[in-house]
């Protein structure tokens, strides 16, 4: 009986500290995921917006050789998985990474959350005096993003799984103390009331029986 209420109080207590954790770590998962998003779209923006900025004067003087030039120094960035450079009729004029990618129709992306081939692509108009020149389009890879969630989700459920060994170690043993106090309290419980009950017993045993005696009374009496 002991031991299965101890069993219940530990497994209720590693319920709800599971619950509480798969929660908290839920929260967790998805405030780290939305910096991590939001991070990597800033980035995206900022380069594309810095390669525009770099390659204006070469569009503007229909420079090809700058313009290999800095696509080429662009790809070696981290997470850069292409760049290219369109005139204002869309001509590519200078492009680097894999053919494999190049060759695909891309699709700019507003969120990484709708990326469905690992790699973010944004673009940056090229705007000289209120004239569109071109502009500028970048893939940035999103794996990286994909690999640091998994290792932070990785982390946060090997410290839940701790956790939860840990408490139900202690809500075991502090359950299992918690009972004995009780049963110590209940045994005294019942001894007091033990002998309170045959303290009753034995008082109305020993209380003397009074008896009343009826005496004739005399003619002497009577004339008193």
């Amino acid at each position: 009986m002991i031991n299965t209420l101890r069993s219940k109080i530990a497994i209720g207590v590693t319920f709800i500290e599971a619950a509480f954790l798969l929660f908290l770590a839920v929260m967790v998962t998805s405030l780290v995921k939305d910096i991590l998003h939001d991070s990597l779209t800033t980035k995206a923006q900022i380069s594309s917006q810095l390669f525009a900025s770099m390659t204006t004067d070469a569009i503007v003087t229909y420079d090809v050789a700058s313009l290999d030039s800095f696509v080429n120094v662009i790809l070696q960035q981290p997470d850069i998985a292409y760049a290219r450079v369109l005139g204002p009729n869309n001509k590519v004029l200078a492009q680097a990474g894999s053919a494999a990618i190049l060759a695909k129709t891309r699709n700019f992306d507003t969120s990484i959350n709708k990326v469905n081939d690992d790699i973010f692509d944004t673009y940056a108009e090229i705007i000289v005096d209120g004239q569109l020149f071109g502009r500028v389009e970048l893939g940035m890879q999103t794996n990286s993003i994909a690999a640091s969630i998994y290792e932070i989700q990785s982390v946060v459920a090997g410290v839940a799984f701790a956790e939860i060994i840990f408490v139900s170690i202690i809500s075991f043993i502090f359950g299992g103390y918690l009972i004995k106090q009780l049963t110590q309290l209940r045994v005294s419980a019942e001894n007091i009331t033990a002998k309170l009950t045959t303290g009753e017993k034995s008082q109305i045993k020993s209380t003397p029986l009074i008896t009343i005696r009826r005496y004739p009374l005399s003619e002497k009496h009577l004339m008193s």
